[in-house]
């Protein structure tokens, strides 16, 4: 039988329920409210997706994404933003979910980068 998949979310809107939604499918989660949490939560080779809910702030998510690809440049993470949040393309995450009210596509978004990983 094989575990779960891991993922660390890291999301400052519990309200959009993405963990309820991931654990649902299978998903094992763990979730943090904030970077600060997120770091503390993490661990080399643990998770297989990282997760990190971005509002308008997208310097603070990315410099966490580039911590975690020093120390584990394997660690696949994915930004989940709103329409309006500009990600430059030349930057850290893998990849980078819209929000937007469609579970099943988010969701085939995230089991493809878990899958990918490693």
């Amino acid at each position: 039988m094989t575990s779960p998949t891991r993922i660390l979310l890291i999301s400052h809107i519990p309200e959009l329920h993405y963990d309820t939604l991931l654990r649902q499918r299978g998903f094992e989660v763990v979730t943090a409210t904030t970077l600060a949490e997120g770091t503390t939560a993490w661990r080399p080779f643990e998770f297989s997706l990282v997760l990190v809910v971005v509002g308008e702030d997208v310097e603070g998510p990315t410099a966490f994404c580039d911590q975690l690809k020093k120390l584990d440049p394997t660690q696949n993470v994915a930004f989940v933003t709103g329409w309006h949040t500009y990600v430059p393309p030349a930057t850290c995450p893998d990849e980078v979910i819209r929000r937007e009210h469609n579970p099943a596509l988010f969701l085939q978004k995230v089991k493809e980068l878990s899958q990918s990983a490693r």
